[in-house]
């Protein structure tokens, strides 16, 4: 075999190019940018959040007071931790260590986002001090005091057969190192802090439209930081942004900025049907129709009519040619032509995310599964009844998740789960990470339920991430309450019941036929920190336990059985990519396969879900509109 390179991009996919188009989006949530005029033409002038604190409220990024609160920016510890007598302690929950080292809640507090408080955040309850989730903490499992015993776990409330896992402690000391989503052929290496930080800056952010035909308060997004305070409603930020356009048949309130690029010409960027509340900028790629006595707290940048009573804080920037209503009030008026942007990146075939992809690479034995003895089938039609699953720091490839019964899974250290078919369960679903740990989902498939999905804890939603690549997205059939990021392109994400999220969603396409209520956690935007400079950790999977001599070339035993590659330097682990020369498929790095060439190409045909650029790469069916192969 001719000598290999180590490679991390392909020319179908470049994950590069999908995340640096999320970096330089257009309308980054952030709303005191400039407006800049060049000429007549008046464009949004936004800058975006770049993480420092120096940003404004509503683009998501911790002030420089929140960043002097929490210790955790200042200590070699993980997110929401601080270094007390040299152990990283979770001084977000811990109510001994409440926002640093040695402060003590009192007997009837608990400690919620690093403050002692008397109140849990919604969904959990105060057991020992402590907020617990009665529906998966072994410890209190339905009940203060009520434990599982040995086997056991606790699922949906009531304990139940757990899989016997190893626990890689040493290797997950302080969780272990940050996941890499390198040492694949078709994306760059990357920490997934810093893919997360890059992808979720808003609290709903969509690539189409965005349709809230709830009952109830309708469409609500409000903002809040989880490291330093638990929820309060009406935070600043939380903005909502679509490329396309909204329309919210019941009430529209939001704390942040409010952008409908209107990219379809449908004519109409906004529609209410009652008083909407937009508490800091507008903009609309063409007209609003908003109800009488909706209220901008901002600027507003209109590029067509304004029709019903509207009262804007700030400045009205609208085309010479349009109509504004009579009851419309604002600050003062600017005539001109108006640029109203693309909000929502990672949107088009070749910036999206390669979900499928990344899904691929971690297939067969590319991944930890053994290490701990994790079945890949462990919630297959077929499984063994097992119920619960606690995963240790590291990389899990799951065939599906697919059961009648209810099941949990649980993270404990830095960790990454890959799906390679479907989320789809007729019983509840419960996801989640302890304090201590990070988890980054991978769904090659769709994720469909009927009886509820549960995922993270609103206590540091920005823990848990989930990126879903098949054509149906995320579609709840009951009501949903999700405590993390979802990114769901191209398949978007839909609600029947209602949806309430601490966190942020980014789809396809976002709709609701009840109460959607959205949370946005600043935390998401400082996420990528708990990454390591590329420069000084260039190797994405050390040794845990390096041992005493880690950095020299060991001496020859004399006296050992040398074998035939006595004295030679084993050949790296690394595989091939295209064109290298193989021997069999495992020489080549998933996808790829070794042709009959021997030479590493891509798969003869492409499974559901992989990208595609016409039908003869797939497999059965074909390619669909979206670029990725469509069975069926």
């Amino acid at each position: 075999m001719k000598s290999r390179t180590l490679r991390f991009r392909s020319s179908r996919w470049s994950f590069a190019l999908a995340i640096a188009a999320v970096i330089v989006a257009t309308g980054c949530d952030d709303d005191t940018g400039t407006n800049s005029i060049t000429g007549d033409a008046i464009s949004d002038g936004t800058t975006s959040g770049d993480g420092t604190g120096n940003t404004p409220a509503d683009s998501g990024n911790t002030t420089p007071e929140d960043a002097a609160g929490d210790a955790s920016q200042t200590t070699d510890c993980p997110p929401y931790q601080t270094r007390c007598d040299g152990v990283c302690i979770p001084t977000s929950t811990d109510p001994d260590n409440c926002g640093g080292c040695g402060i003590t809640c009192g007997e009837s507090e608990v400690c919620s986002g690093g403050t002692c408080t008397e109140e849990c955040m919604p969904g959990l309850e105060i057991c020992d001090r402590q907020c617990v989730d009665f529906g998966s903490d072994n410890d209190h499992c339905g009940a203060c005091g009520s434990a599982c015993g040995e086997g056991e776990g606790c699922v949906d409330g009531s304990c139940a057969p757990a899989a016997d896992l190893g626990t890689r402690d040493e290797a997950c000391a302080d969780g272990g190192p940050p996941i890499d989503l390198g040492d694949t052929v078709t994306v760059e290496r990357q920490c997934s802090g810093n893919l997360a930080e890059r992808t979720f800056r808003w609290a709903v952010c969509s690539c189409e439209d965005i349709d809230s035909t709830g009952r109830g308060d309708g469409m609500f997004a409000d903002a809040y930081d989880s490291s330093i305070g638990p929820y309060v409603p009406g935070g600043e930020g939380g903005g909502v942004a679509t490329n396309g356009s909204l329309k919210a048949n019941s009430g529209f309130y939001t704390t942040g900025t409010l952008w409908a690029a209107d990219q379809f010409n449908s004519g109409i960027a906004v529609s209410t049907n009652s008083a909407a509340t937009i508490g800091q900028r507008l903009h609309a790629g063409s007209s609003v129709n908003l109800g009488s006595g909706t209220t901008v707290g901002g600027d507003a940048y209109i590029n067509g009519n304004v029709a019903d009573a509207l009262a804007i804080g700030g400045t009205l920037y609208a085309p010479n040619s349009v109509s504004v209503d009579g009851g419309v009030t604002y600050a003062d008026i600017q005539h001109g032509p108006v640029d109203v942007g693309l909000p929502c990146d990672a949107c088009g075939v070749d910036e999206r995310i390669p979900v499928g992809a990344i899904v691929a690479s971690r297939s067969g034995t590319n991944n930890d599964n053994d290490l701990i003895g994790l079945d890949p089938d462990i919630f297959s039609g077929e499984s063994d009844g097992t119920r619960r699953v606690d995963l240790p720091c590291g990389h899990y490839y799951l065939s599906e998740i697919a059961t009648t019964q209810p099941v949990t899974l649980v993270a404990t250290g830095n960790t990454a789960l890959y799906i390679g078919g479907d989320i789809n369960s007729s019983s509840p679903i419960h996801i989640t990470v302890t304090p201590t740990a990070q988890l980054d989902i991978f769904v090659a498939g769709s994720v469909k339920t009927n009886t509820g999905l549960k995922l993270g804890s609103p206590n540091f939603p920005a823990l848990l991430r989930m990126y879903v690549g098949g054509v149906d997205g995320v579609h709840a059939n009951t009501s949903a309450d999700f405590s993390g990021y979802i990114y769901a392109v191209p398949g978007g994400i839909k609600s029947t019941g209602s949806l309430e999220v601490f966190g942020g969603v980014f789809g396809q396409s976002v709709a609701t036929n009840d109460e959607g209520r959205y949370h946005f956690d600043r935390r998401i935007n400082v996420i990528g920190d708990s990454c390591p400079d590329p420069a000084d950790n260039p190797d994405p999977d050390p040794d845990p336990n390096p041992g005493p001599d880690a950095g020299t070339d060991p001496e020859p035993d004399a006296g050992a059985d040398a074998g035939p590659d006595a004295g030679t330097e084993p050949e790296p682990d690394i595989c091939g990519t295209t064109s290298d020369e193989c021997g069999s498929s495992s020489d080549c790095c998933a996808p790829l396969i070794c042709g009959s060439a021997g030479e590493c190409v891509l798969m003869e045909c492409q499974p559901a879900n992989a990208a595609c650029t016409s039908n003869d790469d797939c497999c059965s069916g074909g390619c669909g509109n979206n670029g990725f192969c469509v069975v069926g």
